[in-house]
């Protein structure tokens, strides 16, 4: 019966061992799974952050040359602004010489109609100017709708993908976690494992020892 007794022992510490071994490489498959998904976070993420930078930097780009923009814009109101004022000006003068066309001098009158004519060839070279500067300028108001589009839109990619890096780095956190705790199960069942082996080893040798002793 105790002959019999120690097999029974034997053979259920070598099954626990058995299964304690399967465990260990079930919890090291769910391991290696874990650390796949990590590490493919980990790559999505550093290539999110690439593109991002890359996105930042264009959007720098494009903000700096919407401010340059702008203030072309400015400039070429202001120049608009002083060719009218002096377009007001020349008008001015010359209205003040049609009036001298009505004087009693014929010398006056031919001076001031020559006058007239040197004004008026001003005030068209003037509108000219400008009629050009304002073509200019609605050129320069499309190319600014344009890049505040862009601006616009580099903004909203640039939030989405930070977006996805936060949920990312949150998947990868998560994932961290499970890692963490599946290998301190394999950690115990390790532990248990070495445990088990030590005693079925152990059990085995007195088992044999007295077998041989109750033969003598």
């Amino acid at each position: 019966m105790k002959h019999e007794a120690r097999i029974l022992l034997v053979g259920a510490l070598f099954v626990t061992v058995v299964g304690a071994g399967c465990s260990t490489k079930k919890y090291q498959v769910q391991i290696d799974d874990q650390q796949a998904q990590i590490d493919e976070a980990q790559q999505r993420n550093a290539q999110l952050e690439s593109e991002n930078q890359d996105l930042d930097q264009r959007l720098n780009q494009t903000r700096s040359a919407l401010e340059q923009a702008q203030q072309e814009k400015e400039q070429l109101s202001a120049s608009i602004a002083e060719l009218e004022s002096n377009v007001a000006d020349l008008r001015r003068q010359k209205e003040e010489e049609i009036e001298k066309l009505t004087s009693d001098s014929a010398a006056e009158a031919e001076a001031a109609a020559k006058r007239i004519r040197g004004l008026n060839s001003q005030i068209r070279r003037l509108q000219g100017e400008i009629e050009d500067k304002e073509t200019q300028s609605e050129t320069k108001d499309a190319g600014i709708a344009e890049l505040e589009a862009q601006v616009r839109r580099l903004d909203s990619e640039i939030g989405s993908q930070r977006d996805q890096i936060e949920s990312l780095q949150s998947e990868r956190d998560a994932l961290s976690s499970d890692l963490e705790t599946t290998n301190a199960s394999k950690s115990r069942i390790t532990i248990i494992l070495g445990i088990l082996l030590a005693i079925f080893v152990v059990t085995t040798i007195v088992g044999f020892y007295r077998a041989r002793k109750a033969s003598a």
